[in-house]
């Protein structure tokens, strides 16, 4: 397995072309910028999920409203649909979820590849 991961890392330096000493700076600046941007993709986390929160919390607030209201035409109708609502919320939050991090565990590999060389493994 060990083997397997140097020539893993090997092959991503060539591919990259930060296999040569000479490439230092090309390589600090490669992981400059994947750590910069696996930051960004946790900030864009945070920022996706607020959102997914407040329209999940809106079709909570929505379906017990409709619920508790005594005079309302149709109120079984208006609750069902309210509940789908916030099922496609949770879905699309789930799905996203699974999207960001596929992309946040990308740039940690990247990071993981360039890393060695100056921080450690």
């Amino acid at each position: 397995m060990l083997e397997e991961e140097s020539y893993s890392q090997k092959e991503y330096k060539k591919q990259f072309g930060l296999d040569s000493p000479q490439d230092i700076a090309k390589a600090r600046r490669a992981l400059a910028h994947a750590l910069d941007i696996r930051k960004f993709e946790i900030s864009l986390y945070w920022q996706r999920a607020t959102y997914s929160w407040t329209l999940i919390a809106a079709a909570f607030a929505g379906y017990f409203a409709v619920q508790s209201a005594d005079h309302m035409k149709h109120q079984a109708f208006n609750a069902y649909v309210i509940a789908c609502i916030g099922l496609i919320f949770s879905r699309a939050w789930f799905l996203t979820n699974r999207g960001s991090k596929y992309w946040q565990e990308n740039w940690e590999n990247h990071v993981g590849m360039v890393e060695d060389r100056y921080t450690g493994p």
